[in-house]
Formats: C-alpha cells, structure tokens, sequence
C-alpha cells in the first residue's frame, strides 16, 4: 500500500510539470522567461554622437542601453535625441523606449514627444510611434498624432516629414484647428 502511494506521488509530481512545461509554450505570456531575449551586452549611461566630417549632426542619450545578441537591434530605455543642422538642433525627442536596427538605421521610438523646427516656426509633435529613418532623413509618426504650434493645433492618424524639415504631411483624417490673436 506504501509503495501505491509513493508511486501515485511521484506520478502526479511529474505530471505537474509536464503540464506546466506544455502550459508555458502554448500560453508564453505565463511565462516571459521562456520567451525574453537575453541580451548580448547591457549599458548604462549611453551617449550616441554622430559627426559628418567635423560637425555633429546626431546625439543620442540613453539611460540604459542593451545589444541584442546578434547585434541587429539595440533597445533603449529613457531617450533624449537632437539632429542638428549646423549648430542648431532641428529635431529633438524624448521617449521612454526606442529600438535602433543596427543595419539599416532606422529608430523607432514608442509614446514619444518630439520638438521639430520648421523654417519659420517650432512645433511639438506627440505620437504614439515614431520612426526615424536616419539614412532617408525622414521622421514617420502614427497612433494618436498631435502636433502644436503657437498658431495651431493638428492631429491625425499619421505623418511624415524630412530631417532638416521644409514641410509636414499629415495622413489619415488630419483636424486643423487654427488660432487667431
């Protein structure tokens, strides 16, 4: 009868864990360990600075900053960007999290608040993405798009616009509303 129940305990025990096991691939949101990438390095206070020749056109300041282990993709955490033209910032951003495909340059950034400067104004542009293609030199923004001017108030589905910017254009059933003094 001792061994009865000592088998029967010992076959539930392994069970358990082959349903918890089975359980963990099929719903992976149960268990994250599973499904997380762990990163090739981890940094800390990082500081991007891109220069074309002499002049600084890019920086970039991360609280944290992890390479994937393949290094095609670095994840940021806490971000501030400038683009400058000439010693003059023309993009700025801030973001909780951005990811930068190493290969082609691309940064997507997630609920972001940007500033850009236009020829004769400065704008802030919140969206809940950003991308920012850094060889096209353009910025790309969708989900909840709101750009403010001192004159007006713009939102939409989503936008684009050139690095150093000459004109915005808004997709997706833009709403101007335009202020007078």
């Amino acid at each position: 009868m001792v061994l009865n129940r000592r088998l029967w305990s010992q076959l539930g025990v392994v069970l358990a864990l082959v349903f918890i096991i089975v359980f963990s691939f099929v719903s992976p949101h149960l268990a994250p360990f599973m499904t997380q990438e762990t990163p090739g390095f981890v940094f800390e206070d990082v500081r991007v600075t891109q220069f074309d020749r002499t002049t600084q056109t890019f920086q970039l300041t991360a609280k944290t900053a992890q390479v994937s282990r393949d290094s095609t993709r670095l994840t940021m955490s806490k971000i501030n960007g400038h683009y400058f033209k000439g010693t003059a910032s023309v993009f700025d951003i801030l973001a909780p999290t951005a990811d930068l495909q190493t290969q082609d340059g691309i940064l997507h950034f997630y609920d972001s608040d940007s500033e850009l400067q236009l020829p004769d104004m400065r704008v802030h542009i919140r969206a809940d993405d950003l991308v920012w293609q850094t060889q096209a030199q353009t910025i790309e923004g969708s989900g909840n798009v709101k750009i403010t001017s001192p004159v007006m108030r713009i939102s939409g589905g989503a936008f684009s616009a050139r690095i150093p910017p000459q004109k915005l254009r808004l997709i997706g059933n833009p709403r101007v509303d335009v202020h007078y003094d």
